[in-house]
């Protein structure tokens, strides 16, 4: 580097220097760059050699057990962690508080999926909260619960909603007959006509009645043609293959064809309750829509989902990362973040936010300027030589 620059490098550090101490700090703060700057049983963290965890050191002041230090150092070393893995034991959460997140006796994590297609939020430092999820049903569930709970269920209507595990389910409800009404058949269709032509067999005639049926008239279900489900041969009461699970071949009564009468697929063509209905609200401030999943049969939410402080803007900094004087991250309102310390004192530059770099620090071409505080919050690259900073080699030295 030539002396040029090296004068002005020089320079530039003693105004970095000079603007750090209009913010309360002193170059006697600097302890260390490195680890190598620090005692044995000290790391460097932002510039200060912390205690290691269990060392027994030695300071100007006598000997100390870095494992039985006071409140303050502990704490600070506990907050460190983030910041160098070897200076403590506890980490912050992903709110900024050292509690582990839990919702009712489960262990979260700020973004993990909660409720009806919701995620965790921080509330405040140790506690988290769902949002962005789509309402509940009206037995506190998700998806849809038709009906209310009371009224009569069922093929027959001889059965009673009542709320089950957050879904409207009929209960006691009698299935229909094989013709596809309520009533009792006399005979069962399929079933040879007694005394009757050989061939002969019992049939629907209409949805509660039934009449013997020569043979080729008619099939079973009163219809002409083939007794076929899917391309192969069904009779009225024989189990089938359903959408969702097993079922029963029945009478359409319209049609008069056989039909496989089980579970039936959900609106998005999966098995099973949706998670919400289709095109219900979601996401951040309700600004997305839950749409069906291929490859699920359920439902996803399209759109943003909201950030870990419950807003919907970005976060430049996240909750929960180290920041200046051994604080940490945590939400200030839903869309920023601030520095929390565990002793309030300020940053380098007098502010609370999280400096890019510290004051001081070489910056630009070379390294040839340093980092001064541009305000209480940011710091400039003060003294950066540019293209003058380069050999004619176009190298630094």
């Amino acid at each position: 580097m030539s002396k040029a620059m090296q004068d002005k490098r020089a320079a530039a550090v003693a105004v970095a220097f000079a603007l750090v101490a209009c913010a309360d700090f002193s170059i006697g703060d600097i302890e260390c760059l490195g680890d190598g700057d620090c005692s044995d049983g000290f790391v460097c963290v932002d510039r200060e050699c912390v205690p290691v965890d269990g060392a027994d050191v030695d300071t100007e002041d006598g000997a100390i057990d870095a494992a039985e230090g006071d409140a303050e150092t502990d704490t600070r070393r506990d907050i460190a962690q983030d910041v160098h893995p070897d200076a403590g034991a506890a980490t912050a959460n992903g709110c900024g508080g050292f509690d582990a997140l839990r919702h009712g006796d489960a262990l979260v994590a700020v973004g993990d999926a909660c409720g009806c297609g919701g995620v965790y939020v921080c509330s405040g430092t140790n506690a988290v909260v769902c949002v962005g999820e789509a309402p509940r049903n009206v037995c506190g569930g998700c998806g849809v619960a038709d009906g209310a709970a009371g009224r009569a269920c069922g093929d027959c209507s001889d059965g009673l909603l009542r709320c089950d595990e957050g879904q409207m389910v009929c209960d006691g409800a009698s299935a229909a007959n094989i013709c596809g009404g309520c009533a009792v058949l006399s005979r069962a269709p399929g079933a040879p006509c007694d005394g009757a032509m050989p061939g002969s067999v019992w049939g629907c005639d209409g949805e509660d009645a039934v009449q013997c049926l020569g043979a080729g008239d008619q099939n079973p279900c009163g219809g002409i043609g083939p007794m076929e489900l899917d391309g192969y041969p069904a009779f009225p009461g024989q189990t089938c293959e359903a959408q969702c699970g097993q079922g029963r071949v029945v009478c359409d009564p319209v049609a008069r064809t056989p039909r496989c009468d089980g579970p039936a697929a959900n609106a998005c063509g999966g098995c099973g309750s949706l998670l919400a209905a289709p095109g219900a609200p979601c996401g951040c401030d309700g600004s997305g829509r839950f749409t069906c999943e291929d490859d699920t049969g359920d439902v996803t939410c399209d759109g943003p989902f909201p950030n870990a402080c419950g807003g919907c803007g970005g976060l430049p900094f996240a909750p929960g990362e180290p920041c200046a004087r051994f604080g940490v991250r945590v939400c200030d309102g839903p869309n920023a973040t601030a520095c929390a310390t565990d002793d309030g004192e300020p940053n380098e530059c007098g502010g609370t936010a999280a400096l890019v770099a510290q004051p001081g620090v070489a910056c630009g071409s070379c390294g040839s300027g340093a980092y001064v505080c541009a305000s209480p919050d940011e710091v400039a690259c003060n003294g950066d030589l540019g293209a003058d900073a380069f050999n004619a080699c176009g190298g630094c030295e």
